[in-house]
Parts: C-alpha cells; structure tokens; sequence
C-alpha cells in the first residue's frame, strides 16, 4: 500500500477555521487521526523547535518525516536541523519566477545549494504551482528551470497546479525521469492554461509600517486570481477529474530512484470540513495506488 504523507500547511491555512490545531502537536495528532503515514514540514515548523522536539513528537505518533517545504533564502539556515530530524529533501515552494531569466537565477541558487547540503544527507529541489508553466519562447519555466539545475537539484511536481497549467504531469514526469522523487497530490477538474502568471507584489512595509496602496491592489489582485485556480480543485477521483494518479505513480516508479514521495495538499475544500476533505484524500490514496 502506497504510504501517504500531508503537510502541515494543509492543517493551518485556513480550512479548519477556529478548529486549526494551534500547536506541532496538535497538528501530527490530527495528521495520525487522519489517517496519514508521515508529515511534510513548513521552515517555520523547523524554526521554532529543536530536532529533539520534532523527533519526539514524530515517534509519539508513529509518523515518518522526510520533506520541508521554505524559501530558498530559509535552506542554508537549516540544513543542521533538518539532518537532526532525518529529512531528504529541502523543496522551495515558490520563487517568483515569471521570466526565463527568473528561472535561470533560481536555478543557480539552487545548485549553490544544492553542493552545500549535499554533506547533510539533504537534497535541494523546487516544488512548482501554475505559474511555471507559463511559456518564455518555446518553453515552460519549468523546463527552462529544470535544464538549468545540476543533476543533483530534484523536483516535487505539483499534479494538480501542473495540470491546471495545462500539462499532461505523467508524461512531464517522463520527459525528466530521475529528477522527481516526490509529488504534491491534489485533484483538479479544469484546465486553465498557461496564462502569464502575476508577479508577487512587494509586501515589505514602508516607512509608515505599511504596504503601499499599489502592493494592497497587486496582493488582492494576486489573490483573486489564485481563488479561481483553487476553486478547481476537487475530490480526488472525481468523475469529472483530469488527474490520473495511478499513471503518474507508474512514471515515478519508473524513474527507479526509490519509493516516491505522495504529500497530500488541500487548499480547497470542496464539501463538509476540511478535516473531512483530507481524510477522504489519505483514504482514496491508500486505496487506489
């Protein structure tokens, strides 16, 4: 049976409302009730508690630990700590990348990084929303990102974000073998297309304390565009999904690189609660791969 992680960002970003667990513990209590073999870390997970802290309460309910999710300016930081706990893998989950020359300057950032973990047992990778299949000429972001990483930079294709951007993920996954070695599992039930993708806006306080009025209508605009996107987000195994994740174990398997790594992320829930919505996820998985 396929093991089944999810991350802590699925717990805390707003979909369980007043109910969201308030602590770590907390939060890997529900990850075991749920159903979960394993958990994906965010840094700020990392940041405020000691290694021995985190194993503790990973063997107190029997959940493995094997993936971080942060920005590549948090990884150098916490290469010691994520070797204490046992992790893998260090994923960057989003670098503003809307330009070729973008994905160029992140790849080199990752390949810095990738030679300064490589002593802690921790590979560096870049884990991919919509946005980085937009095109710059006659390619995607991300396989303009991908070919520019060394070898030992790896890859956590988002399915669902991935397909939303109107990529085939099993056959993408294909085109790089070996470079995937974990996968974020989400449903979608509509393409939207490569569209140009929104920039991040500045969100560092001015003078004042204060974002500027231009930054407040980039950030509302930004997020009214990503609401759509997760609105097409489902029930996995819909009937109406366009996301076939018995193929896409077959092309990671593929790759013979190890078991590979499925993190359920839920940013929509699509009926009854969130806890609901993620129970049913683990419980498809583990029954359909």
């Amino acid at each position: 049976m396929q093991k089944v992680f999810v991350g802590t960002y699925s717990i805390i970003n707003g979909g369980y409302g007043d109910d969201t667990p308030k602590t770590l513990d907390a939060q890997l209590a529900e990850i075991k009730r749920l159903g979960y073999d394993g958990v994906e870390f965010l840094a700020n997970d990392l940041e405020n508690h000691s290694p021995e802290e985190i194993r503790e309460l990973l063997d107190k309910y029997g959940l493995e630990a094997y993936s971080s999710h942060m920005t590549v300016d948090a990884m150098e930081g916490l290469f010691e700590k994520g070797k204490a706990i046992g992790l893998k893998y260090f994923f960057s989950a989003r670098e503003n990348i809307i330009t070729a020359e973008d994905a160029r300057h992140v790849a080199k950032q990752l390949n810095e990084l990738a030679k300064k973990a490589a002593p802690y047992g921790i590979k560096v990778g870049y884990h991919n929303h919509a946005m980085e299949f937009w095109m710059d000429g006659r390619k995607t972001l991300e396989e303009i990102l991908i070919e520019a990483c060394d070898p030992d930079v790896v890859f956590q294709l988002d399915c669902g974000w991935a397909t939303a951007a109107g990529t085939h993920a099993p056959s993408f996954i294909r085109r790089y073998s070996g470079r995937f070695p974990a996968v974020h599992v989400k449903e979608n039930n509509k393409v939207l297309g490569p569209d140009q993708p929104t920039p991040m806006p500045d969100m560092k306080p001015g003078p004042d304390g204060e974002m500027s009025e231009e930054a407040k209508a980039a950030l509302a605009e930004m997020m009214r565009t990503a609401s759509i996107k997760m609105a097409t987000q489902g029930k996995l195994g819909a009937d109406n999904s366009n996301v076939d994740y018995v193929e896409i174990k077959k092309a990671l398997l593929e790759q013979n690189i190890g078991e590979p790594l499925f993190v359920v992320e839920r940013e929509f829930t699509y009926a009854g609660t969130r806890a609901q919505c993620l129970e049913e996820d683990c419980a498809w998985l583990k029954e359909n791969l």
